[in-house]
């Protein structure tokens, strides 16, 4: 089913590329889609019908666009017996897994295959078939690619609807164990910014200060379990938890918040991630809880942090942790 939506220009985005300002609008797709829906004929001026085809096209503030996203299209996704992921519990309606880093959830341009998608249409075959849409069948809320730890799956469109729901109005709850370099000046609190591309980087996300038309609350609550001195710098072993789920939000919020989590190469500085160098982020879904969809029972999951995370900070603060 096709999706429409209008937006009007505001004065601070006079003059912006029209690709631009749509990302802004639609921050959840990539650049390369806005541009191929530009290109394609789905936008258009309200007041005058006309059709924009060019990404470049500057746009006036108080003009009205309307924009039409198609319906995706079939996939056909493979079934892929080598992916490999750990099942926590399962039953008819759902199941928990713990991704191991370095595995992209759902096939996208330039990862059209060997996703866990594909590792689970071999382990549930056509129960899965079109669960949630057809691109991304029983995916629920997604990790990043080097972002290990829980997940919940959904394998009846019964769950699936309930547990959106449940992300949706946050009473789906999931917490990270992370490893960041330096110390927040308060040992808990709450980073509350405003979410959306980054104008600079399409590719990157960034948190703001203010709210505007073209940005998304971001809510992550921090708790700060241990900071040990290493060469001279705070590491600190971080639990994050969730309020909100933009796309990298606790990896922007921590470096915002002075503290950005090791190996990440994106939202790290250079100067800093060289300190300490590890062959991913060191963020980890620890801890996940909902509301079971047919049972109404409380779930509640924990999994001990990755062992490579526990095997760095071990190796930098030269002492058994146990989480």
């Amino acid at each position: 089913m096709e999706q429409i939506f209008k937006f009007r220009v505001e004065a601070l985005h006079e003059g912006e590329r029209l690709d631009q300002f749509l990302i802004t609008q639609l921050s959840e797709y990539s650049r390369t889609f806005i541009q191929t829906l530009i290109k394609n004929g789905h936008v258009h001026d309200v007041a005058s019908s006309k059709i924009y085809v060019k990404p470049s096209l500057k746009v006036s503030q108080g003009i009205e666009l309307n924009v039409t996203i198609p319906p995706p299209k079939e996939w056909h996704l493979k079934s892929e017996p080598s992916i490999l992921f750990d099942i926590i519990d399962e039953d008819d309606h759902v199941l928990v897994i713990h991704k191991p880093d370095g595995l992209v959830v759902h096939p996208a341009p330039g990862h059209l295959s060997g996703t866990l998608v594909n590792g689970l249409l071999h382990y549930l075959g056509d129960q899965l078939k079109n669960i949630g849409g057809v691109e991304r069948p029983g995916i629920v809320h997604r990790l990043d690619q080097f972002t290990s730890g829980l997940m919940v799956i959904a394998k009846s469109q019964e769950a699936f609807y309930s547990l959106q729901n449940q992300l949706q109005d946050r009473s789906l709850t999931r917490r990270y164990y992370g490893m960041c370099f330096g110390k927040p000046i308060t040992p808990t609190g709450t980073i509350h910014t405003f979410f959306g591309r980054d104008p600079k980087n399409f590719e990157k996300m960034k948190a703001f200060n203010r709210p505007s038309s073209s940005l998304k609350e971001a809510i992550t609550h921090y708790k700060v379990i241990e900071s040990i001195s290493y060469d001279h710098h705070d590491i600190s072993l971080i639990e994050f938890s969730l309020k909100t789920g933009r796309t990298h939000q606790i990896r922007v919020h921590a470096a915002w918040k002075g503290c950005p989590i090791i190996g990440d190469m994106v939202y790290t500085p250079t100067h800093i991630h060289q300190k300490i160098t590890h062959h991913r982020q060191t963020l980890h879904a620890y801890h996940l809880q909902f509301v079971h969809p047919l049972t109404k029972d409380l779930k509640s999951y924990t999994i001990p942090m990755a062992d490579d995370m526990i095997q760095l900070y071990e190796s930098i603060s030269i002492k058994k942790i146990t989480v």
